[in-house]
């Protein structure tokens, strides 16, 4: 990479994250929400914990941009698409689902949800604006998907159900839960009808499966090679749903307790982002494929020689 192509992605940077965190200053101070009071806090920390989000998302989104074959309006709606999808949906089904044990209402879920669809899809636009890739470069061939048969597309998804409540009731357990001021905060999973296995599973089992609905377009939009396109999967798993805990917020009050859900669902989230890459960036004819192995095949005539 050139100096002049480092000063300009330094600069683009530098552009984003000051659009995002003014986009989200602004449209978080037009909708209202129903927050519970919050002990005195530093202005500043804040600050910097909006700034610090905003340049996280802002890498990963311009990651995504920069690896992506699409462009203009189609990659405008598969950022949009995506970002609020991994940002936003689907951390507030679990708000919606929790407000109960965390003594919130669940309409404040309704309203994140309001203010991050406006949030994203004006900086959607923006970004592949200043990204410059409202017109595909020259250099870019469109993406080829190579089609997979409804039995792999089955047998994939039962291995996401699975390896989801694997990673999530797992990494809940040791890295989050074993925070006491975490257990206190949901109180000490008392709440049978959020606590309720019976519902929680299932619920997970369909978050499985929304989170490859919201990372299909970014995986079909990218022609990165395969390291770096698992590596922006993991991160848009990881990062913009998560980066939020570097705020101080009424919800979570405590450091600790947000530190420890940062960790767990960060790291859980990367993983999985790199399991659903594995699986799905291709088709897999067979179970060595998944590790770059063809199976081996004995042609008739062969088979008769080695018996023989």
């Amino acid at each position: 990479m050139s100096i002049k192509s480092l000063i300009g992605h330094l600069l683009r940077f530098v552009d984003l994250t000051l659009l995002y965190f003014i986009l989200f200053s602004a449209i978080g101070a037009l909708v209202p929400m129903e927050l519970m009071p919050m002990e005195a806090v530093d202005p500043s920390a804040i600050f910097t914990g909006i700034l610090l989000v905003s340049a996280a998302i802002v890498v990963v989104v311009m990651l995504l941009i920069a690896n992506a074959s699409w462009h203009w309006l189609k990659l405008i709606v598969g950022v949009w698409f995506v970002l609020f999808g991994v940002m936003s949906f689907m951390a507030q089904i679990e708000t919606w689902y929790f407000a109960p044990a965390l003594g919130i209402p669940r309409s404040l879920a309704t309203s994140i949800l309001l203010r991050d669809v406006l949030l994203t899809l004006v900086f959607a636009p923006l970004a592949v604006l200043v990204m410059g890739r409202l017109l595909r470069p020259a250099d870019i061939a469109a993406s080829q998907s190579e089609s997979m048969p409804p039995r792999q597309w089955a047998v994939k998804l039962a291995a996401i159900e699975g390896a989801y409540l694997i990673l999530y009731f797992g990494f809940g357990f040791i890295a989050a839960w074993q925070n006491p001021a975490l257990r206190q905060m949901y109180g000490g999973g008392s709440n049978s009808l959020v606590f309720n296995n019976a519902i929680l599973v299932p619920l997970q089992i369909f978050r499985s499966l929304l989170w490859v609905l919201f990372l299909l377009p970014a995986m079909r939009m990218l022609k990165a090679r395969p390291v770096w396109g698992a590596l922006i999967i993991g991160l848009l798993l990881a990062i913009p749903m998560k980066m939020g805990h570097a705020v101080p917020n009424p919800i979570m009050p405590n450091p600790s307790v947000q530190l420890s859900h940062f960790i767990e669902t960060a790291s859980s989230n990367f993983l999985f982002g790199l399991f659903i890459y594995w699986l799905l960036h291709r088709s897999h004819a067979s179970v060595p494929g998944l590790f770059g192995r063809a199976p081996v095949q004995i042609h008739p005539g062969e088979a008769a020689v080695a018996s023989s």
